[in-house]
């Protein structure tokens, strides 16, 4: 095998761990907002930053692909809205790991990660092609 197929085989694991890991840690993040009768850990004006930050990137982004006003609107608020929740559920992701109310068994964890590694793998293949 020469280097070159080391470094894709290299690139391929680590893309499909990071994104294993985000899954995993976006699952806890919806895990501990179900089970937390609290607000959330994230404060609201950090959401509205977020949301407005990533509404005016995604917009300008589809406008410059020759997208119509209308449509780079709505789909910039489309994306805007699954990068906030993305960054809320890490958010609570890791808030829920550390508190330490994840007494989750090391077999439930490993399983859960086997999972989102082969998610990851076709997520790869199918849409995004890193």
């Amino acid at each position: 095998m020469t280097r070159d197929t080391w470094t894709v085989l290299a690139r391929a694991f680590l893309i499909a761990v990071l994104m294993a890991l985000a899954m995993m840690l976006m699952a806890f993040g919806f895990v501990y907002l179900i089970t937390q009768s609290t607000s959330l850990p994230v404060s609201a004006t950090i959401i509205l930053l977020v949301f407005a930050l990533a509404f005016i990137a995604a917009t300008v982004l589809l406008q410059r692909t020759g997208a119509g006003q209308t449509t780079a609107i709505i789909g910039g608020a489309a994306v805007a809205l699954g990068v906030t929740i993305f960054i809320v559920t890490l958010c609570s992701g890791a808030l829920y790991l550390q508190s330490g109310a994840a007494a989750i068994e090391t077999d439930t964890l490993i399983g859960g990660f086997a999972i989102a590694l082969v998610a990851s793998v076709i997520i790869n293949q199918l849409t995004l092609k890193l």
